[in-house]
């Protein structure tokens, strides 16, 4: 499901990190929007998946009849295309093992990825959040109808989590990354409070939180508070994770968006709505593009032409996988295992 504005903000986060993927291949404004950035991004999309959840089920009934619906819909928008990639990545490397297509699936890494137990480089995210969507169904079963205490319980694990971020070492056994489950409940949070809110500045607000974070990216966040990002490995991207302002500011993006007119509207503009709607298309696709590029293309060279090409390549390899595969499939497959689709009612913008 779109949701107006949410849509446009799905494809700033995969923007982001694409973005931040090709200033690590090509050193584009001497790396100041790579060394993780694109954690940011993934962020968004966590948070966006947790507060579309709870928007599409968390006040329907979990009867077993919608908690099939959910787990259908849930599967035939993911794991298709995710299969997909995963499969065609996998014989490339097999046929030719020494042209690198940024993402190294073989042999030793390929039961991991179809079982959604780890996957490799951007593939990492798709695990983990299939592995929410088993997790969200218990929540929503456990807990339907009682509001207070799904914030309660959210507002506790926030709590704990800042405290003391690798407390659930019980799942971290189970290989979920455990820093980034916080974000989804954190999607579901901002929901469960939009109808509490007051009506306030939310255009300025929001752009704040906008400007935040761009300030929070590494590198930029390094020279502002003299915090040393340069840095990538493990230790800098849990540092990311379990940074509350990186908690703070991807909630307030979405809370904030969801009640500002100015920038909702702004947001579901046809182009951003276009972007958002190839957005997990173009998250997917995007590295191998980005490194087919850098094979023929010399793009350390002219960084900011070379960002333009890659971008285009890659938005038009998106639309191309969207409209030929993930759509149909998605269509498809729904149709085959809940048979003819109710588009539902939109729920009005407030």
């Amino acid at each position: 499901m779109h949701i107006g504005a949410l849509d446009g903000l799905r494809g700033m986060a995969a923007l982001i990190v694409f973005t931040s993927h090709y200033t690590l291949l090509s050193g584009l404004l001497n790396g100041l929007l790579g060394s993780g950035s694109g954690q940011i991004g993934v962020m968004l999309f966590f948070c966006l998946s947790g507060y579309l959840m709870a928007h599409l089920y968390l006040d329907k009934k979990p009867t077993l009849s919608s908690v099939y619906t959910y787990l259908v819909r849930r599967f035939v928008r993911v794991v298709p295309l995710f299969y997909a990639v995963v499969i065609s990545v996998f014989t490339f490397n097999s046929i030719f093992p020494d042209f690198n297509i940024g993402y190294p699936v073989k042999p030793l890494n390929l039961n991991s990825h179809l079982l959604f137990i780890r996957g490799v480089g951007a593939l990492w995210t798709i695990p983990v959040e299939i592995q929410f969507y088993g997790i969200f169904c218990i929540f929503w079963i456990a807990i339907f109808g009682r509001r207070y205490l799904i914030m309660f319980i959210i507002v506790l694990l926030v709590f704990m989590y800042w405290n003391d971020p690798y407390w659930l070492n019980f799942i971290s056994r189970m290989r979920i990354f455990t820093p980034v489950l916080i974000y989804f409940f954190l999607g579901i949070l901002a929901y469960c409070i939009s109808d509490f809110h007051r009506r306030g500045l939310y255009d300025a607000i929001f752009t704040i939180f906008f400007i935040g974070a761009i300030c929070l990216f590494p590198r930029i966040y390094e020279s502002i508070l003299g915090v040393d990002a340069r840095e990538l490995d493990g230790k800098l991207i849990l540092s990311l994770w379990s940074n509350p302002l990186y908690m703070m500011t991807t909630f307030g993006l979405i809370y904030s968006l969801i009640h500002s007119k100015f920038w909702y509207n702004l947001f579901s503009k046809r182009l951003f709505s276009i972007f958002g709607k190839i957005s997990y298309s173009f998250y997917i696709i995007h590295v191998p593009v980005l490194f087919i590029i850098k094979n023929y293309i010399p793009i350390k060279d002219f960084p900011i032409t070379g960002f333009f090409i890659c971008l285009i390549a890659t938005f038009l390899t998106a639309l191309f996988s969207f409209i030929c595969f993930e759509r149909p499939s998605n269509r498809f497959l729904s149709k085959a295992l809940l048979g003819p689709i109710e588009k539902p009612t939109p729920k009005p913008h407030n």
